[in-house]
């Protein structure tokens, strides 16, 4: 023995904290990993969020406009159809006053 004062402990005695202390060592890298991962993702989530520009003023008006032709263009297949039922009462009193008048007319030309 090159130092006679130190006291060796047989190899079996060591294993079990040896062991326990590469699984602790182990766990630890996992974690430090684990860290060190999430901190590159956030990295890189504040990175994508301060060089993407919000989108623009002309594709949020187009948004609204689309949603708003949609609401017009419902309400304005309702004011057709209404339209054209009164287009059509309209033309039903206009044809009955013309032939009121044409029948007044040739009664007026019989004579009375």
């Amino acid at each position: 023995m090159i130092f006679p004062a130190m006291k060796t402990r047989p190899l079996a005695d060591e294993e079990p904290d040896l062991r326990q202390l590469q699984e602790q060592e182990q766990r630890l890298r996992e974690r430090i990993g684990e860290v060190e991962k999430s901190r590159s993702q956030l990295a890189t989530a504040k990175n994508d969020a301060a060089y993407t520009l919000p989108p623009s003023e002309f594709v949020q008006s187009r948004g609204t406009q689309k949603e708003h032709e949609g609401r017009v263009t419902r309400a304005q297949g309702r004011n057709a159809r209404r339209d054209e039922g009164r287009s059509i009462l309209l033309l039903t009193v206009l044809v009955a006053a013309l032939l009121s008048v044409v029948w007044w007319i040739a009664r007026l030309a019989q004579g009375g």
